[in-house]
């Protein structure tokens, strides 16, 4: 299964959602500068920005949060572990900070943590699509369709549209074996479903594929 790409909307990166973010991360400005160039794969100006962003507001947990992916991103995955529990001390109510420490988790293979953190995301917000997507990814990698499925279930009962929650039924349908289901998913996905979302449902279920044919052909 892929790790889960970061999709800046619906993560709080973006838009409006910074200003939500208590407390906000000091200077605004300079904040939004920094998650521009994160975004950019500026790794290194991002990380001074938010030094000094943190510097002058230690509890500013949106600053925490940017700088924990910036550490993520360069592969210092103690730090960004650090960064990223500071952030979720510094803001509990934000499931971002959940979410990215599913990922970093999910990425070191520790999936049962990877699914724990995820919780944390869903209980924050229930309807959120990268929060229920690393709960599902998780899941799949215990072994747990049965939970996979009752998260996405849960979501698309808090709000989440039904076209973002067929992406997500995708990779759950490949994984239980039945392809026509996940194709049928894929296709409801395609026709409404968030782009990120899309992207990495088609990237889900070609990897299921290839990791089915690699198996019939031993």
């Amino acid at each position: 299964m892929p790790l889960p790409m970061l999709i800046w909307a619906t993560l709080g990166l973006g838009g409006a959602a910074r200003a939500a973010w208590e407390p906000p991360p000091g200077d605004v400005p300079a904040y939004n500068a920094a998650v521009a160039q994160l975004e950019a794969g500026q790794l290194k100006e991002a990380e001074a920005a938010l030094r000094a962003l943190v510097a002058a507001a230690p509890d500013a947990g949106a600053a925490l949060d940017a700088l924990g992916l910036v550490k993520l991103r360069q592969g210092a995955v103690s730090d960004a572990r650090e960064l990223l529990q500071r952030a979720a001390d510094a803001a509990p109510a934000r499931p971002e900070p959940h979410v990215h420490l599913s990922i970093l988790r999910f990425a070191a293979q520790d999936f049962t943590g990877a699914a724990a953190a995820a919780e944390e995301a869903v209980a924050r917000a229930p309807a959120d699509p990268a929060a229920v997507e690393v709960r599902v990814l998780a899941a799949l990698r215990l072994g747990q369709v049965g939970q996979a499925h009752s998260a996405v279930a849960a979501a698309q009962a808090a709000g989440l549209p039904a076209a973002d929650a067929a992406c997500l039924r995708v990779p759950i349908e490949a994984e239980a074996g039945r392809p026509d289901a996940a194709d049928q998913a894929l296709q409801a996905c395609r026709a409404g479903g968030a782009r990120g979302l899309a992207d990495h449902a088609a990237a889900a279920l070609g990897e299921l594929r290839a990791r089915g044919a690699a198996e019939q052909a031993q």
